[in-house]
């Protein structure tokens, strides 16, 4: 989006269906709170996505050669900031959040499910709802077809979006032995 920096506000609105309209309307008139947060990372130029140097070859093959590294993942690796980071919104509100609780050691259960919990607040002069962004700590294992979370030790970092930069608090835990799971 080279025009970026020349417009005022930028509204993306995913999707929306037959209300869209209405949707939009209520939120840029400040009936409604905005909450959204992106889905995916939104770079500066098609020329700073890995894909970049076999795009539109002539036998449509696209490598990827990031490998796990991809959506924001690809620009913390690189160091470089995109145009939007994965996970960014705003609000007409602000929140704080405090209070976060991480067991620090997490014994595999037959579910593999952990439990941390924190406290957020609204502190704006709007009603608002705030996206709570947790991420699993697994990965895909082609060497046994499954996700896979292994034995070590972990951070659980609570930020507004994907950027470093907005990293609000963190927490450490140990995962006492190797995971694999299937399914969603």
């Amino acid at each position: 989006m080279p025009w970026e920096s020349h417009a005022t506000t930028l509204v993306h609105a995913w999707f929306g269906g037959q209300e869209t309209g209405h949707g939009l309307t209520d939120i840029i008139f400040g009936k409604q709170n905005p909450s959204g947060r992106l889905s995916i990372t939104f770079p500066k130029s098609i020329k700073h996505t890995p894909a970049y140097l076999t795009f539109a070859k002539a036998d449509y093959d696209i490598m990827y050669g990031e490998g796990v590294f991809i959506g924001h993942r690809y620009y913390e690796m690189l160091d470089q900031d995109p145009l939007f980071w994965f996970g960014y919104g705003l609000s007409y509100s602000t929140f704080t959040y405090k209070d976060l609780e991480v067991p620090k050691e997490i014994p595999v259960g037959k579910d593999g499910s952990m439990t941390i919990s924190l406290t957020v607040t609204n502190n704006g002069p709007y009603d608002g709802a705030e996206v709570i962004q947790v991420y699993s700590l697994s990965f895909w294992s082609q060497e046994w077809s499954k996700w896979k979370a292994e034995a070590g030790e972990y951070v659980v970092v609570i930020a507004s979006s994907s950027d470093p930069k907005d990293e609000i608090m963190r927490a450490s835990f140990h995962l006492s032995e190797t995971y694999l799971w299937e399914g969603l």
